[in-house]
């Protein structure tokens, strides 16, 4: 799932052609055997019963897939979209027992950090426990889902939570 805000697609290049991080992902796990479904979210989208129904093995999602085109310049706007998903990964995590989930961002760039928000995240909603992982996509404001090697983290990522299913 993806933000609909161009700050939040990666490439300039993806966005030049019309395309989101979530286009450059789905080429990327392509050749895995799986099913892939794309939404494009915003701070208005209201389908988490639509998500719960078609009960996926793993949704991967931008850390500000709820945020609003003010997002970046209102902080508290930006504490509501985080919250947003949090709630988010929460409702779908207790209604899914089985759904994996991963969160990437460009920020969160130590481990350290990485690790406290998903402890925060499990805390708050006891049932993501062990079933959340924060990706950094690695090259700050120059980040790219087109980079082989980030192709390549995010290949081995969704391998590693789907197991044998993913290969």
């Amino acid at each position: 799932m993806d933000s609909t805000l161009p700050g939040r697609v990666y490439d300039p290049e993806t966005r030049e052609n019309g395309g989101t991080n979530s286009d450059d992902i789905s080429d990327t796990l392509r050749d895995l055997p799986l099913e892939l479904h794309k939404e494009t979210t915003s701070a208005g989208w209201h389908r988490e019963d639509q998500v719960v129904q078609q009960r996926p093995a793993l949704v991967m999602m931008h850390l500000s897939s709820f945020a609003r085109p003010d997002h970046d310049t209102n902080p508290s706007l930006r504490i509501q979209a985080m919250e947003r998903t949090l709630s988010f990964l929460g409702f779908v995590g207790l209604a899914n027992p089985r759904t994996q989930f991963i969160v990437y961002t460009r920020g969160f760039t130590t481990e350290d950090e990485r690790r406290a928000w998903v402890d925060d995240a499990a805390k708050r909603f006891p049932a993501l426990r062990n079933r959340l992982r924060m990706l950094n996509i690695p090259g700050g404001e120059k980040a790219t889902f087109r980079d082989p090697a980030t192709r390549q983290l995010v290949k081995q990522q969704v391998e590693s939570v789907l197991g044998d299913s993913a290969r």
